[in-house]
């Protein structure tokens, strides 16, 4: 059911191209905004969890997940930036972040739809202002590592993206992202089909308010 909702998002997707109006409003802006989501992180591994002393609960975030999101859109070309912070323990802070590069239009300036795909890349911040530390599996003990790193070796995700335009400066949408095998370090194409099972359906869906800055 979901491969076929995947498909039809796809098929809209063309359909917008052909359908998309030229718009009064500027397709040139860069826009900021909040975004929330439902947190739900599990990392299995516990005992690599436990390795670096920090204690808490690793299968447990709760509740709603505040992010920002940053957005460049170039004509039909985007650049979008998410992340968001959640509590994984009293004295750890989760941060969950990606920035992905797609296509968006514009649908007679009342829908916009988008697809988009870059590295999704999460973050442990300790309380102590001590360097966080980069989770890459369930298998891996999280270590520190610079951001370079982590977007290399990070796995790739889709987001599908839908607005509502109100206005010439207000967006308000949902996007749902969902995840690949896929990493910039080993670069294996074919794991980059979205069809792969179990992709889609690891998805979350996200809510974001956006307003247009320039």
């Amino acid at each position: 059911m979901k491969k076929k909702l995947l498909i039809l998002l796809v098929l809209l997707l063309a359909a917008t191209a052909v359908w998309a109006d030229s718009s009064k409003y500027s397709k040139y802006y860069f826009s900021m905004g909040l975004n929330l989501s439902k947190s739900d992180h599990v990392f299995h591994n516990e005992s690599a969890f436990d390795d670096i002393g920090l204690g808490g609960d690793p299968n447990k975030t709760s509740g709603i997940a505040v992010g920002a999101e940053m957005r460049l859109n170039l004509g039909y070309f985007r650049l979008n930036i998410t992340g968001d912070f959640s509590v994984l323990a009293p004295q750890l802070l989760y941060f969950n972040g990606m920035s992905d590069i797609g296509i968006a239009f514009d649908i007679k300036n009342v829908v916009g739809i988008g697809l988009g795909l870059g590295p999704n890349m999460t973050f442990l911040f300790p309380s102590d202002g001590s360097t966080p530390y980069y989770i890459t599996d369930d298998d891996t003990a999280p270590d520190h590592a610079s951001v370079f790193y982590a977007w290399v070796h990070s796995p790739v995700n889709y987001s599908i993206k839908l607005d509502a335009i109100i206005g010439p400066v207000m967006r308000v949408g949902l996007s749902y992202t969902f995840p690949t095998q896929f990493n910039l370090e080993k670069f294996e194409l074919e794991k980059l089909n979205p069809f792969i099972k179990g992709n889609f359906d690891k998805g979350k869906i996200s809510f974001f308010v956006l307003m247009r800055m320039f």
